[in-house]
């Protein structure tokens, strides 16, 4: 498992924390997981039965994953971000560049599989790889905005922070590298 960090100009200090592991299923298949500890102190909602696509996940816990082509190295290269709601609620933009041209994704709904070990949680999320990053090594941004019962506003953590304010759009923050899909996968 890997650490998500809190970004650096957070005061308080949170009753949780955030990991997350991934790993290539196929060309056309990302595992995404994410290790909550501390999660009955997290606004989580309820699983929905049927999930959707929704706009504005961000707004309460959720989590977040971008890529991009690991070969674009422009700090202004297309990217998908996704947002992965503890729900199994999603959505999927393509942005043209920097927080520029978003539009939907044309995607299947990833799948959530959600498991509890007293106050660990576990999200695993397997997501669809968009078709321009199958065959192709890419980097992802890993991040979570977390809204904890008792506080007004939510931590922002994510796998790396380049930005005074939380900023998961940067480009210098998608820095884990998911190499090119392997013959036979």
């Amino acid at each position: 498992m890997l650490t998500l960090s809190l970004h650096p100009v957070e005061n308080r200090s949170p009753h949780h924390d955030v990991e997350f592991q991934y790993r290539r299923l196929a060309s056309d298949r990302l595992s995404l997981s994410f290790l909550l500890r501390g999660g009955e102190k997290v606004a989580l909602g309820k699983v929905n039965p049927q999930p959707a696509r929704r706009d504005e996940l961000w707004k309460q816990t959720c989590f977040e994953c971008f890529m991009v082509n690991a070969a674009d190295r422009s700090l202004n290269a297309r990217y998908v971000e996704w947002n992965l709601a503890p729900s199994g609620d999603w959505q999927a933009y393509g942005f043209t560049g920097y927080r520029e041209g978003r539009s939907e994704v044309s995607l299947v709904a990833p799948r959530l599989t959600r498991k509890q070990d007293g106050e660990i949680f576990i999200f695993e999320f397997q997501l669809p790889i968009p078709s321009e990053l199958r065959n192709s090594g890419f980097e992802i941004g890993v991040s979570a905005v977390v809204q904890e019962l008792a506080e007004e506003s939510p931590f922002y953590w994510a796998f790396a922070h380049r930005a005074e304010k939380p900023d998961f759009h940067n480009r210098e923050a998608m820095l884990v590298i998911v190499p090119d899909a392997k013959d036979g996968e």
